[in-house]
């Protein structure tokens, strides 16, 4: 089985096309209408926790791991190391097209979905990312950025963002 990939550059952007013709974004500099429409292909999959669960039960394409990176500008070497894996994994994964487990299948959703809760709260997801590498006052004084390396931490997070939210001291 060939693989063979072309190389397109428009403006700032590269793009590789891949046999199976599936765009891949090659740079981390996505315009923002990219982002949102890579989201809104999502956020049925985790508007509860009982759809988080029923979607990773299923399991994920590996594709979500490249639109979560994407999304969140957490870099795909650290997101691979969030889900106790390699890089090189889940391009292999997304080569052939593999559903993810369903315990990265429902880490993912959860990012996706902290951080559109990030967003809902801080106005956009760049106020989000600073928060999340600041002490909080109601995580302990733990760094939240910390904390996103299990499902639980993300949790904490997530209820912490619902406190800010309505008000409550963060």
């Amino acid at each position: 089985m060939g693989v063979w990939t072309i190389v397109l550059y428009l403006g700032t952007k590269v793009y590789i096309f891949v046999k199976n013709y599936n765009i891949i974004p090659w740079m981390e500099n996505h315009s923002l209408k990219e982002k949102k429409s890579v989201i809104s292909r999502y956020k049925n999959s985790f508007e509860n926790p009982y759809k988080i669960v029923e979607t990773a039960k299923r399991g994920l394409n590996a594709s979500v791991f490249f639109d979560v990176s994407l999304i969140t500008g957490i870099s795909r070497g650290s997101l691979a190391k969030l889900l106790n894996s390699s890089l090189k994994t889940f391009v292999r994964y997304r080569r052939n097209r593999t559903k993810l487990n369903p315990s990265s299948s429902e880490f993912l959703l959860k990012i996706l979905a902290l951080f559109y809760k990030g967003k809902e709260v801080f106005g956009n997801t760049e106020h989000f990312k600073k928060w999340l590498d600041k002490p909080a006052y109601g995580l302990g004084g733990v760094r939240p950025v910390e904390l996103m390396k299990t499902h639980t931490g993300v949790d904490l997070i997530y209820e912490e963002l619902k406190r800010i939210e309505f008000g409550d001291l963060a």
